[in-house]
């Protein structure tokens, strides 16, 4: 939350402002309907701007902070992520590449869905990491409905969510033996998906 106001607003942002402004968020929603533009598919992130800002106003800081919220929490969310594939020292480095990493700095403090789509990703890893823990198949099912959630959300954030679930499903497949009961994982994940692409 450091000198979130330390740089004026730039062209990505003031679009952010522009699709996050309306009576309502249906309005919001009905405007990003009838756009040419890629906002059209990060839904998700403008309607949730529009509720931060009816909440805390539109100051440069308010703005930014919504995505510095989301970062943190990003980071907070990786912890029990590391412990499911890392190890010891190995946990400690990612954890600090995380927290340092240039690009989860950056982008947690612009008015722009990257923070909240690196938020989704992280809460889709603790997914994977929680379908590993898990011994039967009743635990396993139970977490096809956060799956489904969690890839709904992120295919509204951005349809670039499906090369996450992707890339993660590919690695799931090739480093775990039982690949037909973990597949119902991924198949939810990818039909969650099909509504971002209409």
């Amino acid at each position: 939350f450091y000198d979130l106001t330390g740089q004026s607003l730039w062209y990505d942002e003031g679009v952010s402002l522009e699709f996050s402004e309306g009576d309502s968020a249906g309005a919001v929603l009905e405007r990003l309907g009838t756009t040419r533009t890629s906002e059209r598919y990060q839904p998700l992130y403008f309607v949730l701007l529009y509720s931060w800002r009816q909440l805390f106003g539109s100051s440069e800081w308010a703005l930014r902070s919504l995505s510095a919220l989301l970062g943190s929490v990003a980071l907070i969310a990786f912890v029990p992520v590391s412990r499911g594939f890392l190890f010891g020292r190995q946990r400690l480095a990612a954890i600090g590449f995380m927290a340092l990493s240039s690009f989860a700095v950056y982008y947690s403090q612009e008015v722009r869905p990257y923070s909240l789509l690196l938020l989704i990703c992280v809460g889709h890893w603790l997914l994977f990491v929680k379908l590993g823990d898990q011994d039967g198949t009743g635990w396993k099912r139970a977490l096809l409905v956060p799956t489904a959630a969690v890839s709904l959300l992120g295919g509204l954030t951005s349809l670039f969510f499906s090369f996450h679930v992707a890339s993660t499903g590919g690695a799931w497949l090739l480093t775990h033996d039982k690949r037909s009961r973990e597949l119902s994982f991924w198949v939810v994940s990818i039909l969650a998906l099909v509504p971002s692409f209409a």
